[in-house]
């Protein structure tokens, strides 16, 4: 096997990370597949990645790509197919890799002789079961097209290895096809060692495309009622040539590998608040179709005028392009939310669909190779260009490629011209350990439908798993053995990687909706069954950019939040009866939501075992500023919302609390909000969306706060979790309004102490990073600092100050206090708070606005009064509590959000109160 080694004067230069315990290195004997002697091959390749000086080096990447369009019949040499048939009368029809058969009717197609759904038309064709798997192994098209008739534009798979010069490269392959099983991406894995002699990481992703051929098995033969074909439609030699074409590209990958720079950027468009239907925007040009389908939309046609709002989805394109030293590509990725089907619904054909054009279109205006990396496409149906170059668009019904065509094309290449605005303002990454971690799971069989299809070998060589009691896989079962009670789990995988300390890329092995990875604006109330709620896998992550990779090493079908899974609806039980999954009895909607694709996945458990496993991996390296809690949006009027839309803060209630109460918890409100009532923010923060990003304002990709220290970086992430119930009665008082601005995010020293650092352009976005700090993109990420410090020296010196006037007024249960606050440099006072204060056993008792004590806490987490008036300010209270000794301390918040600390004498004061 090939191992690799670094050239002498390339080394990265790393960020201080965890090293594997035996790190792999890499020397790239490129003589092993052309006939060089192997010294000559390593000698090579030092050569040729010594060129260039060793400071430009971050990463090593490379590129590649296999066709994996079927061979026309006679193009393959011993092709394993023909077996002892491979004569007259016998012949394969237009492909290689297909049995042969007797074409009887002359059509180049093998004929199963009659139909399920039609009039007989005749015996079946002989053929020739080499493998004896008792059905003929052909091409067949997705969506119950039958067997391929067209190759109407080719299908490939493409790879990029992204190496950091000490561990074993880590490669991605995507591949055109409706998904590919655990058990074919594993045989692309040992021929990349095996046959390639390549040692490297391999994640292997379908990009979903449903014009390619059957990959799955759904749709052979003898096509059902269901919608499914009573024969597998998988070839079995085509998928051991595309184990081979995936593992050859992956290997071409490894085998260019060269001294890189990455950058990363994410682009998105907004949403407008309450946007509904099954159509929003996306990007400049384009929109996004999603099904009409909860959670990703409202979908509930019980509640008057029928909410279809948008919801959980994924709108962000991801970018990350590798440059050479000199700054010309080597690769550029898309990673979008989304499906490719529109050639699936255009006959039994052979198109890469949009993608395919997306790929062509960069590959013609940027050098080296691009690649589509499918997300979490779960109900993110197929873009399309806005306006829509054909009547409904990615939805035209025609099924004539010549329609259908033009609009995919013109789709693709408007993405193209999104993904190069988008890399034309890439952040260049730290440099890093790149390091995949992968584990295999076991997720339960809950579909009644899969097990025997599975037990029918409908799915080719996919297995079933025997698994320990903690969801380990411990052995294969033969398909014959899979039943309802005995063997029924698959085996799957789960997992990420780090491309250095800036970029993530989350697996999941299926079709997961955003809902299931980002999060979603749902509570308990609305759940469809009462099912638990798993953990958000992106909350979890650490990285500046987080990527989603849908279909990972395997296909399980639909992902869905357990709680939201049923196959049936309120309003019309009938269209789908039960008996379908063998989980529990709920399978209709208790709160009359709209579903469609469940019958298409493993069933509700197996979603949250994804989320949760891959949640718990991406624990091990956790943001340090990251807290995941309970907790609502508070509305202007201080009420409490689920929905970020119209939010001015957020409250999190104290760990273990069933309720929320203005009294206690953690209150953030955005910039321009002092309090609500009585009650004084304990911060200022920014809204952020589900990867921990800063925005502007509150949308639905919102799911919480975060809030920074005084030297501008990230203090805190407060991801909302909505889901629990929490009593919700007892409001805040109304938004009362300050001066100040964005806090200030010009942080120094970027991921200092575990903390994710902000991307720039979204800090730039929200207001938390200057308009300067642009400079910074296509820097290494500490190089806005430049800008960072220019501003923080003008604006060094002292905080803001307050002091209390010398006579405090306390009289017939009336308290007031008064006093005066200053600014500190460049900024003025927007706001003084005043903590009043008892101590008690173990902690502190606050007094409330209500004029009340509330309960024991924490010292350090005082509850705020908020003061009127700020360079002279003054608070009145009515009091209501026992006598005893009571501190006072105020402190002032400036424009640039800096907290004034307490001090001995000024702003903190002893108050003695008697009784009567």
């Amino acid at each position: 096997m090939t191992r690799y080694n670094i050239p002498i004067g390339s080394r990265v230069n790393e960020r201080s990370a965890p090293r594997r315990a035996a790190p792999s290195t890499f020397l790239v004997a490129i003589g092993a597949r052309i006939g060089v002697p192997a010294t000559l091959g390593c000698l090579v390749l030092v050569l040729g990645w010594g060129a260039g000086p060793a400071s430009a080096v971050d990463f090593y990447a490379g590129a590649g790509q296999a066709a994996t369009t079927p061979p026309s019949a006679g193009s393959v040499a011993n092709d394993p197919a023909l077996g002892p048939c491979g004569g007259a009368p016998f012949g394969q029809g237009q492909f290689a890799l297909q049995e042969p058969f007797i074409d009887q009717n002359g059509n180049r197609q093998w004929d199963p002789g009659f139909s399920l759904t039609g009039a007989p038309s005749g015996p079946p064709e002989p053929y020739c079961d080499n493998n004896g798997n008792g059905h003929w192994d052909g091409i067949y098209a997705d969506n119950n097209n039958g067997p391929v008739t067209t190759v109407h534009d080719d299908i490939e798979a493409r790879a990029v290895a992204i190496a950091d010069g000490r561990d074993k490269p880590v490669v991605y392959v995507s591949v055109a096809q409706i998904g590919v099983f655990d058990y074919y991406t594993d045989l692309a894995r040992a021929d990349l060692a095996g046959t390639y002699k390549d040692d490297a990481d391999l994640v292997v992703s379908a990009n979903h495309n449903e014009s390619s051929p059957d990959s799955i098995g759904l749709y052979g033969a003898l096509t059902t009622p269901l919608g499914v074909g009573l024969r597998s439609g998988v070839d079995e030699y085509y998928m051991n040539y595309l184990a081979d074409r995936i593992a050859s590209a992956a290997h071409d990958a490894i085998h260019h590998l060269q001294p890189a720079q990455l950058y990363a950027s994410q682009a998105q468009g907004p949403i407008p608040d309450g946007q509904s239907g099954s159509l929003y925007p996306l990007l400049s040009g384009l929109s996004q179709r999603i099904s009409d389908q909860f959670p990703t939309s409202v979908a509930n046609p019980t509640i008057a005028r029928f909410d279809n709002r948008v919801a959980a989805v994924d709108t962000k394109m991801g970018v990350l392009q590798a440059r050479r030293p000199d700054g010309t590509p080597i690769f550029t990725i898309m990673s979008q939310a989304a499906h490719n089907q529109e050639m699936g619904h255009a006959g039994a054909i052979i198109s890469a669909d949009w993608p395919g054009s997306l790929q062509r279109s960069l590959d013609a205006r940027l050098s080296g190779l691009s690649m589509f990396l499918v997300g979490d496409n779960g109900s993110e149906e197929d873009p399309q260009t806005d306006p829509p170059l054909i009547d409904n668009g990615a939805d035209n019904n025609s099924g004539d490629p010549a329609i259908k065509y033009p609009q995919a094309q013109a789709t693709g290449q408007r993405f193209a011209d999104n993904v190069i605005a988008a890399a034309s303002v890439g952040q260049r990454l730290t440099p890093g350990t790149v390091r995949l971690d992968r584990q295999q799971i076991c997720v339960p069989l809950e579909n009644n439908g899969f097990v025997a299809l599975a037990a029918a070998g409908e799915f080719g060589r996919r297995q079933g798993y025997a698994c320990d009691p903690s969801g380990n896989p411990v052995a294969p079962v033969p398909n014959g053995a899979i039943t309802p009670t005995a063997s029924n789990q698959f085996r799957t995988y789960v997992g990420y990687t780090n491309i250095g300390p800036d970029l993530q890329l989350i697996h999941n092995p299926g079709e997961a909706f955003p809902a299931l990875m980002l999060g979603s604006p749902f509570g308990q109330d609305e759940e469809s069954c009462p099912r638990p709620n798993p953990a958000v896998p992106t909350w979890h992550a650490n990285g500046v950019f987080r990527l989603q990779v849908g279909l990972a090493d395997d296909l399980i079908g639909y992902l869905i939040p357990a709680w939201a899974f049923a196959t049936g609806n309120s309003n019309d039980p009938s269209r789908n009866p039960p008996g379908l999954f063998n989980n529990d009895s709920c399978y209709v909607d208790q709160a009359g939501h709209r579903h469609k694709l469940e019958s298409e996945s493993v069933g509700p458990t197996g979603a949250n075992d994804v989320a949760n496993r891959d949640a718990a991996m991406l624990d091990a390296q956790k943001d340090a500023a990251a807290h995941i809690a309970p907790g609502r949006f508070v509305l202007a009027n201080g009420t409490y919302s689920h929905w970020p839309t119209g939010a001015v803060g957020i409250l999190v209630p104290d760990a273990g609390a069933s309720a929320l109460d203005p009294a206690s918890g953690t209150l953030i409100g955005a910039p321009g909000t002092a309090g609500f009532g009585g009650r004084a923010v304990d911060a200022t923060g920014v809204f952020m969306d589900y990867d921990g990003e800063p925005q502007p304002g509150p949308d639905i990709t919102t799911r919480g706060m975060m809030t920074f220290a005084e030297n501008g970086c990230v203090a805190h992430r407060y991801y909302l979790d909505v889901f629990p119930r929490l009593g919700e009665s007892n409001a805040l008082g109304g938004r009362r309004a300050d001066a100040g601005g964005p806090p200030n995010g010009d942080c120094t020293a970027p991921g200092a102490g575990g903390i994710t650092p902000i991307g720039i352009e979204a800090g730039i976005r929200a207001g938390v990073l200057p308009a300067s700090a642009a400079a910074g993109l296509g820097q290494l990420p500490a190089g806005r600092a430049t800008a960072a410090l220019s501003r923080r020296a003008r604006c060094a010196g002292p905080g803001p100050r307050s002091a209390i006037a010398k006579r405090i007024r306390l009289g017939r249960g009336r308290l007031r206090l008064s006093g005066r606050a200053r600014g500190g440099r460049c900024a003025r006072v927007v706001r003084v708070s005043v903590s009043i204060e008892r101590r008690a056993r173990g902690g502190c008792r606050f007094v409330l606005a209500s004029g009340r004590l509330g309960r024991r806490r924490s010292c350090r987490r005082p509850v705020r009064l908020l003061a009127r008036g700020t360079s002279r300010w003054r608070l009145a209270l009515r009091l209501h509590v026992p006598s005893g000794r009571y501190t006072v301390r105020v402190g002032a918040v400036d424009r640039l959000g800096r907290q004034e600390r307490p001090r001995r004498h000024g702003n903190v004061s002893v108050l003695g109160i008697g009784r009567g």
